[in-house]
């Protein structure tokens, strides 16, 4: 066997041998193939973490040429990342293609057909349910039978917390949800508040009772996990706590404390006489915060929820009709499927990635990456995301630049494009790349791609595209359907061009479809000819089209069509922030078009130009300064905002006169409901600069079903 072994090896030589020697080299691979073969097409690899060791092995004899590895279609189930880095040695220059026909799947865990589902007949089991469930559609999968011991421990999750989710279970390509009480996204509320820590503390505990009249947790008390999920404090912070203790006699959770700790409801909230003695935020949030109570057994109830249950080794489902059902996938995978780290020159093309805890590709110290023509959907964490991010409970405005990566190794020339992105736990596409201290431009680009639904787990800060660092770009991209923010950028010369963002912000409060803040001396991000449209007009506070907040500054916001963008906000909303340039935007049927909230007191802006300072240090505030002289004496001028030019059609009331510089003012009779380009180009067409932007192209050319 071993004498059969090394003349197999010493054809393998032989055949590339003569491959090498000429400028490219191809590896087929397929689910029926084997990664003993010659990778051929007629004798192909299986997987693709064989094709990457067939690579590092070759290029042991001599640095390779451009590689091609083509995967024919069909699923192909991952347990580990596959990792591409300087392990395979390349000429300069030379380019890893890896290609699928289409129909590849990358599949993050385990499928089963229907009849790993087994209907449950437990008395002891059925017993637990709610009253109103139907307990003849309970379902159950038993997990050590079917090879599924680790299904992921529930972790923290939430604000600044990107944890890989718990596994999921997939019904014939669709998720379902764990079980939750309350079903849907309503909240219960919060009682009164013995202990907790208003601060960004994982090791602190809170200590809280349910609201008065509140008695269904008595079912709770004999969970032997019990997690709760909701905004635990402010309304833009979601968190996924553990219940440490449940003292159901004296109606007490002992709970992880989630940032910002615990706040009270209303009613408990009403009762406290001195509300100073409370975090700042929680006052305004008091309407926007509760919790559900979170997998468990005794809420199970409606077609699709779920719950793990570790003691027993199941997966318990609900199920309207389960003859219906083809597939049942169940996610395993807690790490990336690919990681590009220490390389340069890959192409990744034509890769559906799927049902994975994590995310679809990560990207570390890379530059010269194109992923185009390939979907992410049923991940736990993003679809595509740099190693570089922040880290637990960190402030966004630290994320400048991915400088002080693996030695000063920068993420650039990453392009994002043509893909799909819908049904992920925590986000998009997140790039960090470039260095804003020495406006250094990561030229990072994601454009024309679909998102749908990116804030699936995660419900707060989880936008669809997040660019940090400088000189990236967001173009053409169509957002829709996100609990919270739909793009968010953090750095220096950031540009955003041509999207479509519509129907985000579903949930939560404080938060804006386009989102960035904390930071005076970010300059030179751009936002134009983008169109924002239905940015929760059923919000009741703080829902804004385009957010600069907490004294950001220097962003210009040009020639966009806002329509009924900020209905319980803004469509523009600057939050002490100045230097900022509002020019020949078009607002149709919003309520309040521009707010610029400045304080006079300077305390705030002290604060975040030392937090600013410190982040770019003395060096980049310098390069800032020489390039945008206007940041030089932002404590001692007046702050201002530049706003002119811009039109406002069956709008509300201009808040400040200084709004109206060369501005069009007009109404019509006319109360839609809805509005799309060419109504509103019908209306008010006869403005050219309206004219001009309706027959912009916004968003991307493509569909999930492409």
């Amino acid at each position: 066997m071993v004498f059969t072994n090394i003349l197999k090896w010493v054809g393998f030589c032989s055949l590339f041998a003569a491959t090498l020697s000429a400028e490219s080299l191809t590896l087929y691979v397929s689910p029926s193939g084997n990664d003993a073969n010659d990778a051929s097409a007629s004798a192909p690899l299986a997987s693709l973490e064989g094709a990457r060791n067939r690579l590092r092995e070759l290029s042991k004899a001599a640095p390779l040429g451009d590689v091609k590895i083509k995967l024919k279609k069909g699923v192909y189930f991952f347990d580990k990342s596959v990792v591409f880095d300087n392990s395979i040695v390349r000429k300069k220059s030379a380019k890893i293609e890896i290609e699928g026909e289409k129909g590849v799947i990358f599949h993050g865990g385990k499928r089963f057909d229907a009849s790993v589902l087994k209907r449950v007949s437990d008395a002891e089991i059925l017993d637990r349910l709610p009253p109103e469930a139907d307990k003849s559609k309970l379902y159950s999968i038993d997990l050590k039978a079917n090879g599924l011991e680790n299904c992921g421990e529930f972790g923290r999750r939430g604000f600044m917390l990107y944890g890989v989710s718990q596994s999921e279970v997939f019904i014939d390509g669709k998720p379902t949800v764990l079980a939750r009480y309350p079903n849907g996204t309503g909240l219960l509320e919060i009682g009164e508040v013995l202990s907790t820590v208003a601060a960004r503390k994982l090791d602190a505990q809170s200590i809280f009772k349910p609201a008065e009249g509140f008695e269904r947790y008595k079912r709770w008390k004999n969970c032997s996990e019990l997690y709760l999920t909701g905004r635990f404090s402010f309304g833009y912070n979601d968190a996924v706590i553990k219940v440490l203790k449940l003292d159901a006699a004296n109606g007490i959770f002992y709970t992880e404390n989630p940032i910002f700790g615990v706040h009270p409801g209303k009613k408990a909230f009403d009762k406290i006489k001195d509300k100073s003695l409370l975090h700042r935020a929680a006052i305004p949030s008091v309407m926007h915060r509760g919790y559900a109570a979170y997998n468990i057994l005794e809420e199970i109830d409606a077609d699709g929820e779920y719950v793990i249950d570790r003691k027993r080794g199941k997966i318990f489902i609900i199920l309207s009709d389960a003859s219906k059902i083809k597939n049942v996938d169940v996610s395993l995978l807690g790490e990336a499927f690919i990681k590009l780290d220490n390389i340069s020159d890959v192409e990744i093309q034509g890769i559906s990635f799927c049902n994975s805890r994590a995310m679809g590709v990560e990207l570390g110290c890379v530059f010269d990456i194109e992923i185009k023509k390939c979907k992410f959907f049923n991940l736990g964490l993003q679809g595509v995301k740099s190693s570089v991010w922040f880290k637990p409970f960190s402030d966004l405005s630290d994320l400048v630049s991915d400088n002080d990566y693996k030695l000063n190794g920068k993420t650039r020339n990453v392009e994002v494009k043509d893909c799909t992105f819908e049904n992920l736990g925590c986000g998009g596409v997140y790039l960090c790349g470039g260095d804003a201290r020495t406006l250094t431009h990561s030229k990072n680009k994601v454009k024309n791609c679909y998102f749908k639904n990116t804030s699936r787990i995660n419900k707060t800060y989880s936008p669809a595209i997040w660019l940090a660092g400088c000189g990236a770009t967001a173009e053409n991209n169509t957002i829709t359907a996100n609990d919270h923010g739909a793009l968010f950028f953090n750095g220096c010369e950031i540009t955003m061009r041509r999207n479509y963002i519509y129907d985000v912000c579903r949930h939560g409060m404080d938060m804006g479809a386009v989102y960035s803040g904390r930071n005076v001396y970010q300059r030179g991000n751009v936002f134009e000819e983008n169109f924002v449209y239905y940015i929760n007009p059923d919000a009741t506070v703080h829902i804004h089209g385009v957010y600069l907040d907490d004294c950001l500054s220097g962003v210009t916001l040009r020639r966009n069509i806002f329509c009924k963008a900020g209905c319980s906000g803004n469509a523009i909303n600057i939050n002490k922030g100045f230097d900022n340039v509002i020019t020949d935007n078009v607002f149709v049927d919003c309520k309040s078009p521009i707010m610029e909230f400045m304080r006079k007191n300077k305390d705030i802006l002290a604060g975040m130009e030392r937090e600013s300072r410190t982040i770019f240090g003395r060096e980049g505030v310098a390069t800032i300064i020489k390039k945008y002289p206007a940041a030089a004496d932002i404590m001692t001028r007046d702050q201002k905002n530049i706003v002119e030019g811009n039109r406002f059609y069956n709008c509300g009331k201009v808040k400040k006169q200084t709004q109206l510089n060369g501005a069009k003012v007009a109404n019509i009779d006319v109360n839609f409901k809805t509005w799309d380009l060419k109504k509103i180009e019908k209306y008010f067409g006869e403005d050219p600069l309206v004219r001009e932007l309706t027959g912009l192209k916004f968003g991307c050319d493509i569909s999930p079903e492409d």
